[in-house]
């Protein structure tokens, strides 16, 4: 390729650019010899025949032969040649060429010469007798590996070569005083046995060698495949416990998360379960105290309107025996007047009938004091039951304001429960601007969420909760109006009454009246009337 050049630019180029390898050495004493660094060792190498050696001339006929193969690979591939290494075959001689010439130009001297006998004799003496012939130190150095069992326990060399020689089950040998004589071939098979054994035990060193480093290796790697599966085992075991611990106080933080949030709304319902319940009992224990004040008001008014029935029945019939009892003594009055008149002209029965009326007239008088007596008792206990009457009223009256003060202690507690159902509002409108606000964290979200369907159903609680204390501050108010009518009705029946007892009282001054103008006659006993 490059015709000017010469083996020294060779040497000098290579020099120039590979000086640094740190294969490549340059010797001392010549420039154009260069050193290579084998794994065998350093080898010289001299660059004076390199271009005459390595010239490789293409043949013209083997051109000309290939590129007329029937294949287009190779057609192709010596379609045209340069001119330099188009020469003819005459002028190029390969190497098997010139080996042969050499051959022929030794046979032509071999040939050309004559041999000297007496050196041959003297060869064919040694070969017919012993030609081979060792020293025991020389031979048992070379042959000793063959016999390892005997190196160790004699060191008789003579005896040593004789084992060897038994060992190796040989004949044609001789042993002198220091040296051993051996036929021809026999050094040959020795050498095959040492170049046997040598190789056993080159292999035997060999496989322990590998076996030695393939375990070092070995160990080596599974000491770095035991540390590196401990490194990961390590790595997966700490992130496996890293993302356990999460787990565990993720699960804890929402287990006490959970529990705040089941205890605040078991709070808030215990605590409208037990305003619902007081509310409740409370309306009850009204609802009962006032049916229990009505059945006791009942019963009172049964009991003074039985007694009232009871002591006009007496009076009337008092009134009707006073004037049976009257009727019948004008009656014998009467019938005693007649007797009188009839008597009149006879001065002793007028005498003894004067008597007779006088004493008729102190037990008249005796009776009007124990009626006017009676009729004084009488009135006491009217005026006693009147006060009752009036103690009645006003417990009434007591019970009334008790139950006004009741239902505006309701309506109190319906403006309570108004003003925390607004708190409640505006809690729900704060916490409805704190989660527009919180609109990016989900969790608060939806605690926010569950507060304000607590706050939303406890606002459903108040509203029937005020629902209910309206509807029973409704029937408040209509009990209450029920209780005034009673009361009016009870006052009228009380006017009605004192009505009455002025018109009885002034029936009693009308038949005192009349009693008192009719004129006296002998009554009967008193038994006779009052058994």
């Amino acid at each position: 390729m490059f015709p000017k050049s010469t083996h020294a630019t060779f040497a000098s180029k290579m020099f120039r650019n590979l000086s640094s390898h740190p294969r490549l050495e340059k010797t001392k004493f010549s420039e154009t010899d260069f050193t290579i660094s084998h794994y065998a060792g350093k080898v010289t190498y001299q660059t004076d025949s390199f271009l005459e050696k390595n010239r490789d001339y293409i043949v013209a006929e083997h051109c000309n032969l290939l590129s007329s193969s029937r294949c287009s690979l190779v057609s192709g591939l010596f379609s045209s040649l340069p001119e330099e290494s188009l020469r003819s075959s005459y002028k190029f001689s390969s190497v098997a060429s010139r080996f042969k010439q050499q051959l022929q130009a030794l046979m032509e001297t071999l040939s050309s010469t004559e041999p000297h006998y007496g050196v041959l004799e003297a060869v064919r003496i040694s070969l017919a007798g012993y030609p081979t012939r060792r020293t025991y130190a020389e031979f048992v150095d070379r042959f000793g590996v063959l016999v390892p069992e005997l190196m160790f326990g004699s060191h008789d060399e003579r005896a040593l070569t004789e084992a060897v020689l038994e060992k190796m089950k040989l004949d044609n040998f001789q042993l002198g005083r220091n040296k051993v004589f051996l036929r021809a071939g026999q050094i040959a098979i020795l050498d095959v046995r040492r170049a046997e054994v040598l190789d056993n035990a080159a292999r035997r060193i060999q496989s322990c060698f590998r076996t030695f480093a393939a375990r070092k290796e070995f160990v080596k790697t599974k000491k770095a495949s035991i540390s590196l599966q401990a490194y990961c085992r390590g790595c997966f075991a700490r992130k496996m416990y890293k993302i356990r611990r999460e787990t565990a106080a993720a699960i804890i933080l929402q287990k006490y998360a959970r529990r705040l949030l089941l205890q605040r709304n078991y709070h808030e319902a215990c605590s409208a379960a037990l305003l619902i319940q007081s509310c409740i009992r409370g309306f009850i224990a009204r609802r009962y105290f006032s049916a229990i004040r009505e059945q006791k008001a009942a019963l009172v008014i049964q009991s003074f309107w039985r007694k009232r029935k009871v002591a006009m029945l007496f009076q009337h019939y008092k009134q009707a025996t006073i004037a049976i009892q009257c009727a019948w003594r004008q009656k014998l009055a009467r019938r005693e007047l007649r007797k009188l008149r009839m008597t009149a002209n006879e001065a002793g029965a007028l005498r003894e009938a004067k008597n007779k009326l006088e004493k008729k007239l102190d037990d008249l008088t005796l009776r009007l004091t124990l009626e006017r007596r009676m009729r004084a008792a009488g009135e006491e206990t009217k005026l006693v039951e009147i006060s009752k009457r009036d103690k009645i009223i006003e417990t009434l009256s007591a019970e009334c304001a008790a139950a006004k003060l009741s239902a505006r202690s309701e309506h109190d507690k319906n403006l309570i429960l108004q003003r925390q159902l607004d708190d409640s509002l505006r809690e729900i409108s704060m916490l409805r601007s704190n989660k527009i606000l919180k609109a990016e964290e989900e969790n608060e979200n939806s605690n926010l969420k569950n507060i304000v369907e607590s706050l939303s159903e406890k606002n459903s609680l108040l509203e029937n909760e005020l629902s209910t204390a309206r509807k029973n501050s409704d029937d408040t108010m209509e009990k209450l109006k029920d209780v005034e009518g009673k009361c009016t009705r009870l006052q009228q029946n009380l006017d009605k009454l004192q009505e009455k007892l002025t018109n009885l009282e002034n029936e009693n001054h009308v038949l005192r009246q009349k009693a008192f103008s009719i004129t006296p006659k002998p009554l009967p006993e008193l038994t006779d009337l009052f058994p």
